[in-house]
């Protein structure tokens, strides 16, 4: 009977026991997870120190480059053309002074000839007028000078001698004239845009030879947003700004050391765009087509930009753009918590903002914040050593 009694408690003992033992495991494991919960780490966060400095400031602008001066020639005489000047052709650079064109001066030097023998024909009337009016007046002389007349004394003779003389010496003049304007010659160092003419073409006065661009200077229009202008100084004229060649979407080309020119600032044209807003300023390069300097060339047409040179800005502090945000950045405190600020912006430079206050020198600005920031969020700020390893990690990611 004990038997039979034992044989059917010892199993229900042992689910009993080990029911025990089980919930006992199940109670201490529930008890060391609430003392001891999972916590996330604080998110690493990049820092810059705020360090008030002196800016200078640079405003871009961008423009195509055009002759400061263009010339449509044309011929003062009329004749056949003999002679062309080897570069007076579409593309030709040709210099100040050079002959052109060469037209037929036969005409003009008969011209000149004879200009001269009537010269010399009124010069001796001249002087023949003046002898016998002497004589005249010697004649005359005894006689009273009531009865005596003008006529007389030949004096109307020598004046109209007087005028005849003026009158050859003045075709004179025109005769030499005529005969230098049978060479045209370049009014200035240019560059032949097109040619109307050819060899043994006869030509009338006032005919069109060709077009001229000056390449002595050239201007580049510069157009200034009006929040800019309060950064330029007020005497631009004073100004040497830096020139450089860019495609179309502003983006410098790379030809090489030389592509970067000086400009200087020559004038602002007065008024503000209807259209656009923007005010006008006119930059003026020497040389663009390097004849004087060994230089490379810019060429008319070509899309530049300039960078003027601004004010020199005082006490301002300079953070990377992706770190403001609506005119409010992140600060790490001294206990390692975010803090949000709200500060003035000067401008953007690039991808530099310019903040001239709301930040005191020696605090922490966040330049790479969490991706959901709030006040109070406690950080880590990641060291020099740390942000090198991510690099490298991200540059190994990035490889792989």
């Amino acid at each position: 009977m004990k038997r039979t009694i034992i044989k059917v408690l010892a199993p229900i003992a042992i689910l009993v026991a080990g029911a025990l033992i089980a919930g006992g495991m199940v109670s201490a494991t529930a008890d060391d997870g609430e003392a001891k919960p999972d916590t996330p780490p604080a998110p690493l966060v990049t820092v810059a120190k705020v360090t008030p400095e002196r800016f200078q400031v640079n405003i871009a602008a961008w423009g195509e480059l055009r002759p400061k001066e263009q010339t449509q020639l044309s011929s003062f005489v009329s004749g056949e053309i003999i002679d062309i000047h080897d570069n007076f052709l579409q593309g030709g650079l040709v210099q100040k002074g050079e002959v052109l064109v060469v037209i037929d001066e036969s005409d003009y030097r008969a011209a000149l000839i004879e200009a001269k023998s009537n010269l010399a024909a009124a010069q001796a009337n001249l002087e023949q007028e003046l002898a016998q009016a002497e004589v005249a007046k010697e004649e005359w002389a005894t006689v009273s000078q009531d009865k005596v007349t003008a006529l007389a004394l030949r004096k109307p003779q020598v004046l109209s001698a007087r005028s005849q003389l003026q009158a050859a010496e003045a075709a004179l003049t025109r005769a030499k004239r005529n005969l230098e304007r049978c060479k045209v010659r370049a009014p200035y160092d240019a560059l032949v845009v097109s040619r109307n003419i050819g060899l043994g073409q006869v030509i009338n006065q006032g005919n069109s030879i060709g077009e001229v661009y000056n390449v002595e200077s050239a201007e580049v229009m510069l157009p200034i947003a009006g929040f800019d202008m309060p950064f330029l100084p007020h005497n631009i004229e004073t100004l040497t700004a830096s020139l450089s060649i860019v495609d179309q979407t502003g983006v410098s080309l790379n030809l090489g050391d030389n592509v970067q020119r000086d400009v200087r600032i020559d004038r602002d044209l007065g008024i503000v765009d209807s259209r656009t807003r923007m005010s006008n300023l006119v930059a003026v390069l020497d040389d663009p087509y390097g004849l004087r300097t060994p230089v490379t060339q810019i060429k008319f047409g070509s899309y530049v930009k300039v960078t003027v040179p601004g004010r020199m800005l005082e006490n301002v502090v300079t953070v990377s753009q992706d770190a403001v945000t609506n005119r409010k950045v992140w600060l790490v405190d001294s206990e390692n918590k975010l803090v949000e600020r709200t500060v003035t912006i000067l401008r953007q430079e690039g991808e530099q903002v310019l903040i001239s206050e709301g930040l005191v020198p020696g605090e922490l600005v966040v330049t790479s914040a969490p991706d959901f920031p709030q006040n109070g969020m406690l950080v880590e700020v990641a060291k020099p050593s740390e942000l090198e390893v991510n690099a490298v990690a991200f540059k190994t990611t990035q490889v792989n």
